[in-house]
């Protein structure tokens, strides 16, 4: 008698495991073969990205090794839309070249053009700025040069001791030298200002700079 009820409860059991497999079954593999296919996807992605990468910095790099600047810019201009990250740095060496080269206005355009794109991370968009900052010095007045520096002049910026030493040599170029001396001093009493910039600092502080006259000698205001 226990032999039929236990044949009966495993009949049972199986109807509704087909029952359970007939109305779920398809759904099932459906969605499994979905995640199969999302994840073969993803992971070709991840592999093509890579490779991408890969590419994109030995082009880079093979970009740095030319010793002429023609062809140096070139292959860092063919860099543009290969890989978001050197893109983003192609551009800036492209720059960075055209600057030494005595190009300032073309060198200008691709920081500035840097500086204000979309997806760029902050630190190189940080440093375009400054960059572009500098080669306004003898352009651009002294107000709008500070006025581009001033992100980067704030408390706890990245750059803020290059963007003070940009600042300190436009205020030199704009005949403003006792603002020069303020913020050379400010540069070399810093412990946070790296030490190179510490010395260039004391170097024009110990030159020819006029320095702000003391309070107590300043006339008061009528």
């Amino acid at each position: 008698m226990t032999d039929i009820f236990r044949d009966v409860d495993e009949a049972v059991r199986r109807e509704r495991y087909l029952y359970l497999w007939r109305r779920y079954g398809p759904l099932s593999l459906g969605v499994l073969g979905c995640a199969v296919f999302l994840f073969g996807a993803l992971f070709f992605w991840v592999q093509s990205a890579r490779e991408s990468r890969r590419d994109a910095s030995l082009a880079f790099d093979k970009a740095l090794g030319l010793k002429s600047a023609a062809p140096q810019l070139q292959a860092l201009a063919d860099l543009r839309g290969q890989d978001d990250l050197y893109g983003e740095l192609a551009l800036f060496h492209r720059a960075a070249i055209l600057a030494r080269a005595e190009r300032r206005r073309e060198a200008l355009a691709l920081y500035e053009a840097l500086e204000k794109a979309e997806g760029v991370s902050q630190t190189l968009r940080d440093l375009a700025g400054i960059h572009a900052a500098s080669l306004m010095v003898g352009i651009e007045d002294f107000a709008e040069i500070e006025r581009r520096l001033a992100p980067s002049l704030q408390d706890g910026a990245p750059f803020i001791f290059s963007a003070k030493e940009t600042l300190a040599l436009a205020a030199i170029a704009a005949g403003k030298e006792e603002r020069a001396y303020q913020i050379y001093k400010e540069i070399s009493e810093s412990d946070a200002a790296p030490p190179s910039m510490i010395e260039r600092a004391k170097i024009m502080l110990s030159s020819s700079l006029k320095r702000p006259a003391p309070a107590s000698l300043v006339p008061p205001k009528p």
